[in-house]
C-alpha cells in the first residue's frame, strides 16, 4: 500500500518540528557551555539595564523631576556603548576572561564612587553636586562587564573556526533569547529592590554582581570559561557569487537598532514621567518588566517556530506594528491601560528586536561578523542613551503623553531605514540573479 508524501503539513505540526528541532540544537549549546555558565551570562547581562533603572528612579525620586535622571541614565548607557566595541578589541588580543574579571573588578570601586556622589548630591544644593553625579555615572557606566559584547565575539569565533551555519543561527537564537529576557529580569529587579527598600540598594546589588562574576571566572581558573562547541553538520558555502558583498548595507540594521533602543529608553523616562505624577515613581520598573516580558515572550515564540525574521519584508511588518503600537501609548489615562498599553509595546519591540540580530547576522557572516553582532549591541545601547535623555526633557516639559510620542517618531524611522534596506537589497539581488535567469 503506497503511502502519500505530505508536502504541505498542518501549521501545528510545522511548529511542532521547528520547536523540537530548535531545542534540541539548543541543548547541544547548553550541554556544551553548561548551566552554571548560562546563569553566569545572564546574571552579568542584568547590570546594564539595572544601572540605567536605578539611576533614572533614584535621581527622580530625589529632586522630584525626570529631566537629571534622564541625563545620568543616558550617560551611563552612553558610556557603556562607547565602551563595547574597545572591550571587543582588547578580548580579540587577551581574550574574553580577562577583561572580564578586569573590568569587573574596576566596577566595584566605580559604582561606590557613584553612591557617595548621590549621597553628596543630596545633601548639596543642585549645581554643587550633579556634576559628581554625572561624572561618576559615566564612569560606572565605562566599567561595566561587556558579558553580551564578550559573547557575541565568542560565537563569532566558534563560527570563523567551524563555518556551522546552523549552529551559527541557534548562538544567535539564544543570543536574542537572553538579550530580550535580561530587560524583564533588571526591570522587576530594580522595582523590587526601590519598591520595597530603595533605589540605592540596587546600586549595592549591582556590587553583589560583580562580585558574584568575579569569582565564577576566578574559580574557572583551571578551564577555559568559554568552552569551544564542537560540531557536527558543517554547512560550508560560498554564495558572493549571487549575493554579492553586503558590507555596504550593515549600517542600515545598525540605525534600526538605534531606533528600538530610543523606543525603550524613551518609554522608560514617559514611565518615570508618569509614575512620578503620582508620587509613585518606585512602582516603574513593574511597568517595565511588563513590556520586557511581553517582548521575551515573542521574541522566544519567533524563534522557537523557526520563523523566517532576516529578511526586509520581516523589517517592515515589525516597523508597522511598532508604529501601530507606539500610537496607543499617549492614549491610556489609567495604569492598567498604561499597562496593556506596554505588553502591545513589549510584543512589538520583541519582534523587531530579533529581525534586527537576525538582518544583521545574514549580512555580516562573511567576514565582518563579530564587528557587526558588537556594534549592533552598541548601537542598541547607544539608542537606549538617546531616549533616555529626549524622553526625559519631553517629559519633564510638556508631560508624559507627549514624551510617549517619541517612541512613535523612532518606530517612523526605523520604518523608513527599513524601506531603503529592502530598495538596496532587491535592487542587488534582482540585478544579480538575472544573470541566472
Amino acid at each position: 500500500m503506497s503511502q502519500e508524501i505530505e508536502t504541505n503539513p498542518p501549521v501545528r505540526s510545522r511548529w511542532k518540528y521547528s520547536i523540537r528541532y530548535t531545542m534540541s540544537r539548543l541543548q547541544v549549546i547548553v550541554r556544551t557551555l553548561g548551566i552554571q555558565f548560562l546563569l553566569f551570562v545572564v546574571l552579568m547581562r542584568l547590570a546594564p539595564s539595572v544601572l540605567s533603572l536605578s539611576l533614572l528612579i533614584l535621581m527622580a525620586s530625589e529632586t522630584g523631576e525626570v529631566t537629571l535622571g534622564g541625563y545620568a541614565a543616558g550617560i551611563a548607557a552612553l558610556s557603556f556603548a562607547v565602551m563595547m566595541p574597545l572591550y571587543s578589541a582588547v578580548a580579540r588580543k587577551f581574550g574574553h576572561t580577562p577583561v572580564l574579571v578586569t573590568t569587573g573588578i574596576l566596577n566595584i570601586p566605580m559604582m561606590a564612587i557613584l553612591l557617595w556622589q548621590f549621597l553628596q548630591f543630596s545633601n548639596k544644593a543642585f549645581q554643587q553636586g550633579i556634576v559628581g553625579v554625572l561624572v561618576a555615572a559615566a564612569l560606572a557606566g565605562a566599567t561595566i562587564p561587556p558579558m553580551a559584547a564578550m559573547m557575541r565575539s565568542y560565537w563569532s569565533r566558534e563560527y570563523a573556526t567551524s563555518k556551522d551555519r546552523k549552529m551559527l543561527n541557534s548562538a544567535i537564537a539564544l543570543e536574542s533569547m537572553l538579550e530580550v529576557l535580561a530587560l524583564p529580569l533588571a526591570a522587576v529587579l530594580t522595582g523590587a529592590i526601590s519598591l520595597f527598600a530603595s533605589p540605592l540598594y540596587a546600586v549595592l546589588a549591582l556590587i553583589a554582581i560583580n562580585m558574584l562574576g568575579v569569582l565564577f571566572a576566578i574559580s574557572r581558573i583551571n578551564k577555559p570559561l568559554f568552552m569551544p562547541i564542537h560540531s557536527s553538520r558543517l554547512s560550508k558555502f560560498d554564495d558572493d557569487a549571487v549575493h554579492g558583498d553586503h558590507r555596504g548595507f550593515i549600517w542600515l540594521p545598525l540605525l534600526g537598532a538605534v531606533c528600538i533602543g530610543a523606543i525603550i529608553g524613551a518609554t522608560q523616562s514617559s514611565l518615570a514621567a508618569y509614575t512620578l505624577n503620582a508620587d509613585d515613581v518606585e512602582t516603574v520598573g513593574f511597568y517595565i518588566g511588563a513590556m520586557g516580558l511581553s517582548s521575551a515572550t515573542v521574541g522566544a515564540l519567533l524563534l522557537a517556530g523557526r520563523v523566517r525574521i532576516a529578511g526586509w519584508q520581516s523589517w517592515l511588518l515589525s516597523a508597522v506594528a511598532l508604529i501601530a503600537l507606539t500610537m496607543m501609548l499617549s492614549i491610556p489615562v489609567t495604569n492598567f491601560g498604561v499597562a496593556l498599553a506596554l505588553l502591545a509595546l513589549g510584543a512589538g519591540i520583541g519582534a523587531a528586536t530579533v529581525c534586527m540580530e537576525s538582518v544583521t547576522t545574514a549580512i555580516s557572516a562573511r567576514g565582518y561578523l563579530e564587528l557587526a553582532l558588537t556594534f549592533s549591541q552598541s548601537t542598541l545601547t547607544v539608542g537606549l542613551a538617546i531616549g533616555l535623555v529626549w524622553g526625559a526633557l519631553v517629559g519633564e516639559g510638556f508631560g508624559f503623553q507627549a514624551a510617549m510620542l517619541i517612541p512613535l517618531i523612532a518606530a517612523t524611522i526605523f520604518f523608513i531605514v527599513g524601506h531603503f534596506y529592502g530598495y538596496l537589497w532587491r535592487r542587488t539581488y534582482e540585478v544579480n540573479l538575472r544573470n541566472f535567469v
